[in-house]
């Protein structure tokens, strides 16, 4: 685990986009130096100065949160991080430490995070009235994960449907019978 995730502060992708997810903001960060260089990626962006950051050695810690039954509660940690973050928001006491950073993130950041049940597009939708020039980052770095599956489907379904027995469909009827074959249960007789 060390080796594959000990410098994972210091993927800019992957740090933008936490710190774009409303459930977790910039919580987790254990590197104060990666941190502030994701951030100021974020406010140039917002900007309109966009820069890739240079990849740096950086070291942190790893630490695993563990319930009183010796457990591993994934989220345990999470959640402490989260009643921190909502006691800073309650004290006001975490707005002066981003003075450097432009009005709309430093007040995106110093509101509390999200429950973890929530979706983040969906809360971006409910935030894109207070912070706009962000929401239109969020969207950027928040996309869906890409995947092959549907694609991998179609092909599937389209062996099944043009066998070698069936080897004679022209394109036309193919697609119809594909597209047929896909229709939800709904649809039919």
């Amino acid at each position: 685990m060390k080796k594959r995730f000990e410098l994972i502060e210091l993927n800019y992708l992957l740090s933008v986009s936490t710190i774009l997810d409303p459930r977790f903001k910039n919580i987790h960060f254990k590197d104060s130096v990666a941190l502030s260089k994701h951030l100021r990626f974020i406010n140039s962006s917002i900007n309109g100065m966009v820069s890739l950051p240079a990849e740096e050695d950086y070291h942190s810690t790893d630490s695993v949160s563990t319930s009183e039954s010796g457990t591993i509660d994934l989220w345990g940690h999470h959640k402490q991080l989260a009643q921190k973050s909502l006691k800073k928001y309650v004290d006001k006491t975490n707005i002066g430490n981003q003075k450097h950073l432009g009005p709309e993130l430093t007040m995106y950041l110093s509101t509390p995070v999200s429950s973890l049940k929530t979706d983040p597009l969906i809360s971006w939708e409910e935030l894109k009235p207070l912070y706009p020039f962000i929401y239109n980052l969020a969207l950027k770095y928040l996309s869906g994960v890409c995947t092959s599956v549907p694609s991998e489907r179609l092909f599937s379904c389209a062996s099944n449907t043009i066998s070698k027995t069936r080897n004679r469909l022209c394109g036309k009827s193919a697609s119809k019978l594909i597209f047929l074959n896909n229709l939800d249960d709904q649809f039919g007789p």
